[in-house]
């Protein structure tokens, strides 16, 4: 399923209504007055060549340039989250592989984002009395996100579905902050610019600790600069 070709059982699972238009005859004539299309990670671009007879060419994303100064974010020591509350996220799986390694990793992790699954990661800091190692903080000012990605070890990109090239990911390595990413669709193009050993494989309890303990034994020398 993580990478799965079919738009129609994507959107139902994200849900949203199935793309018919994709199929119709005025679409396929639309496509075909294209010239180029431009795609942010190369990941997506050969999604697209492998499915569409146009020509498309690699451009990746940029963001805008992040503050001179920010401010103490009120945390010390910790992982970073940054993103809506979804499965195809990986937040609940996260947030369960913590609840398992947290403590053993010697950070706490910080969860900036909300959505359907903001209940269920409540219930588990609740439930196993965790609120000293997971912090749930919900939507916050674009002033304390960057404070917040200036004072992490490093961000989490925990996501079991094919990212295309996700913002939070260039944001933090705008402001020198390493990633520390899954192995789905454009992600590792982004985590690799650092250190392929940063990069581990979706779903994996004990990728993921390897790559955040690589992250901590090397803390110092991973440090990288936009």
């Amino acid at each position: 399923m993580r990478d799965n070709p079919s738009c129609f059982l994507c959107a139902l699972e994200c849900g949203r209504p199935p793309q018919f238009w994709r199929r119709l005859e005025g679409f396929a004539r639309a496509i075909r007055d294209i010239d180029v299309l431009i795609a942010p990670s190369e990941y997506l671009r050969r999604r697209i060549s492998r499915r569409v007879p146009i020509r498309a060419v690699t451009i990746p994303n940029f963001v805008p340039e992040p503050p001179s100064r920010t401010s103490d974010s009120g945390f010390d020591n910790f992982l970073l989250y940054v993103g809506i509350l979804e499965r195809r996220k990986g937040i609940a799986w996260l947030v369960e592989a913590y609840r398992e390694l947290g403590r053993s990793t010697g950070k706490s992790l910080v969860v900036v984002g909300d959505g359907v699954l903001k209940p269920d990661v409540d219930e588990i800091v609740r439930k196993y009395n965790l609120s000293n190692v997971i912090f749930p903080l919900g939507w916050v000012k674009r002033e304390r996100l960057y404070d917040l990605l200036a004072d992490a070890s490093a961000l989490v990109v925990p996501s079991i579905w094919p990212e295309n090239a996700p913002l939070a990911s260039l944001e933090a390595l705008s402001m020198g902050t390493r990633v520390v990413g899954s192995d789905q669709g454009g992600l590792p193009e982004i985590v690799t610019k650092v250190d392929s050993e940063l990069v581990f494989s979706a779903g994996s309890k004990r990728d993921l600790a390897r790559a955040i303990g690589y992250c901590r034994r090397n803390n110092d020398g991973l440090r990288v600069f936009c």
